[in-house]
C-alpha cells in the first residue's frame, strides 16, 4: 500500500472511480452522499490537487468503466 498526493495525471480515473461510486450508492440505497450533482466536481479536484489537499491510496490496480 501506498499513500500519496493526487497528481493531474490521475484525474481521469478518480473521476471513472467517484461516478462507479455515486452509480453504485444510488442503486444501493444512498443517492444523495455523492450524487445527483456529481460531486466531488473534477473543478474542486484540480483545486485540492494544486493546494496539495488530495491524497490517494494506492493498493492494487483498479479499473472502472
Amino acid at each position: 500500500m501506498e499513500i500519496r498526493k493526487t497528481v493531474e495525471a490521475d484525474v481521469p480515473q478518480l473521476m471513472k472511480m467517484y461516478a462507479y461510486a455515486r452509480d453504485f450508492m444510488a442503486k444501493t440505497g444512498n443517492p444523495n452522499q455523492w450524487g445527483p450533482n456529481n460531486w466531488p466536481t473534477e473543478e474542486l479536484i484540480h483545486n485540492d490537487i494544486k493546494e496539495g489537499n488530495h491524497n490517494i491510496k494506492l493498493y492494487k490496480k483498479l479499473t472502472f468503466p
